[in-house]
């Protein structure tokens, strides 16, 4: 363990020698609120989020007994070419949102289909999920968010904890993270293909894209081609930093720390990029007025490549 914080330390200070390529910025408006906030999917060509946020308007107004912060919701927000900001977030969406813990991870191309966290667990109903678990919703004709439906697969959704899904644009692929081998390396990524209609089995990513360390929050490319997830388990900045690796059909190309501008010292988690706008998000930890909590900045990725 010490050996891994001093090889941190020695990345980092190779890292911030060189001049740093990208600068993250606070999104302005109403995205961050002094709760945390993280997750942003960007979506209508940049015109709207979605992320998640434990603020105290949460549904049914409920805390997490383990840690005393409110439950998630799932958010979204607008930009305002008048204002320059993000403006009118709302929880409001139909059925996206419950008193629990209710993360959208995943919205497909035409913003009909959406991938979420649920977790119910804490609070006191007759029928809960049984940990964190992965669930499917529809957009109905009103344009609103349908009731989620958790996916009946048992190689997806177990009694451990299951989340963060992402998908390729088809939708035929599914990585997740589980700690369902939390024992001998914490949370890991999974991957399951779609048997027609039905997902088949899932398996977790080879062990030196997974670790015996924590990875979690992974993004996929549209074209399936690249796997960017946060990890502590590989030498970084520190904390969780963001890695690419490439998908080469039957195996995985080594994984590339994202480097200083995009990670820090803290905790970098909730990557999430957009080739054609030259745009990233990306959640972390800032101190703003004495008060540190997530907050989630985008980031200019002009001159980025996943080839070079």
């Amino acid at each position: 363990l010490v050996e891994h914080h001093i090889e941190e330390c020695k990345f980092a200070i190779e890292q911030n020698k060189s001049a740093k390529k990208y600068t993250k910025m606070r999104l302005p408006g109403e995205v961050n609120s002094g709760f945390d906030d993280y997750g942003a999917i960007m979506r209508d060509g940049g015109k709207t989020i979605y992320f998640i946020s434990r603020r105290s308007n949460t549904t049914g107004g409920g805390m997490n007994p383990d840690d005393q912060r409110f439950f998630e919701d799932t958010y979204k927000v607008t930009w305002s070419e008048e204002e320059e900001e993000w403006i009118e977030a709302t929880n409001q969406m139909g059925k996206i949102n419950s008193d629990g813990f209710d993360a959208l991870n995943y919205v497909s191309p035409d913003g009909l289909l959406g991938v979420l966290t649920l977790n119910t667990t804490a609070l006191d109903i007759k029928k809960t999920t049984k940990g964190s678990d992965i669930a499917e919703i529809k957009m109905s004709d009103k344009g609103t968010w349908n009731s989620p439906k958790i996916i009946k697969n048992k190689t997806i959704n177990t009694s451990f904890f299951e989340g963060s899904a992402t998908l390729t644009a088809d939708g035929n692929t599914m990585y997740f993270v589980s700690d369902r081998k939390g024992a001998k390396s914490s949370t890991d990524i999974y991957m399951v293909e779609k048997n027609g209609k039905k997902w088949g089995e899932a398996e977790p990513l080879p062990m030196h894209v997974n670790t015996k360390g924590r990875e979690t929050t992974p993004y996929i490319t549209p074209d399936g081609r690249f796997l960017f997830y946060s990890s502590n388990g590989l030498t970084g900045m520190g904390g969780l930093d963001v890695y690419v690796v490439e998908n080469l059909g039957d195996t995985w190309g080594e994984p590339v720390n994202l480097g200083a501008g995009i990670n820090s010292v803290n905790n970098d988690t909730h990557f999430f990029y957009n080739a054609e706008l030259n745009k990233a998000f990306i959640s972390g930890y800032e101190i703003v007025r004495k008060k540190a909590s997530v907050d989630i900045y985008e980031i200019d990725m002009t001159g980025f490549s996943l080839t070079k």
